[in-house]
């Protein structure tokens, strides 16, 4: 059995986003001198708890996959598959990662590409599935995933250096 959980890389960027919104947020509230509209609170408050949100689903996502079966865990969610079960497959291409929808007995669970062993669980899949089912995953090599990942990484980072540099900017800049 082996137990693999979301990439290092996005927990602490996703966290330090969570912190660079606050920071955000704050330098606002100041540079208003206290005097925001309640739309504007909400809006920054809104944004906060939505990264906040994002963050806290990915710490605890969680994918454990043994010889026969794969378990895809989230905040809200436990999902397990036999690998024989699996009826079809889906990838979703987003902006910075991957994501394959595993089709099974009427229903569905959505891999993550920002699962650290992404690659192996898909090796495994294709090797156990064979057909239709691997021919749909082959896109999904070392080359596609590695720039998808480039793609998110210099996406949190550009966020990152925006609510850093704007919170700078009104605080400390008049």
């Amino acid at each position: 059995m082996k137990i693999y959980k979301s990439k290092n890389y996005l927990i602490y960027l996703l966290g330090l986003l969570f912190l660079s919104s606050i920071f955000f947020g704050v330098s606002v509230y100041f540079d208003a001198a206290g005097k925001l509209g309640g739309g504007k609170i909400f809006v920054l408050i809104f944004l906060s708890f939505f990264i906040l949100f994002n963050f806290i689903t990915t710490i605890f996502r969680k994918v454990t996959i043994t010889s026969d079966k794969l378990t895809i865990r989230t905040l809200f969610t436990n999902k397990t598959v036999l690998l024989e079960d699996i009826q079809d497959i889906g990838v979703i291409r987003l902006k910075g990662r991957y994501s394959v929808l595993i089709y099974f007995d009427d229903s569905f669970a959505m891999l993550p590409s920002t699962i650290s062993g992404f690659e192996e669980i898909v090796t495994v899949i294709k090797e156990s599935c064979g057909g239709e089912v691997a021919e749909k995953l082959e896109e999904l090599n070392k080359k596609t995933l590695r720039n998808q990942s480039a793609l998110g990484i210099s996406f949190l980072l550009f966020a990152n250096i925006f609510l850093i540099i704007l919170g700078v900017y009104n605080l400390f800049v008049q």
